[in-house]
């Protein structure tokens, strides 16, 4: 497990948004980086409602 900040948890967010719209639904990864990009998103959320600096993953 790493910790991780506010920062480094949205620059995920917009390299896996990146990576969705350059090559589309089709691609056979997209599915992954929806899912990594959504789990991402939700830790934010967490960090955001308590208040948290950084958190485990």
């Amino acid at each position: 497990m790493a910790k991780f900040t506010v920062t480094q948890l949205e620059k995920r967010v917009a390299d896996l948004n990146t990576e969705m719209m350059k090559h589309g639904e089709r691609h056979e990864n997209y599915k992954q980086w929806q899912s990594s990009r959504n789990y991402y998103v939700n830790k934010l959320t967490e960090m955001d409602e308590y208040d948290l600096q950084t958190i485990e993953i």
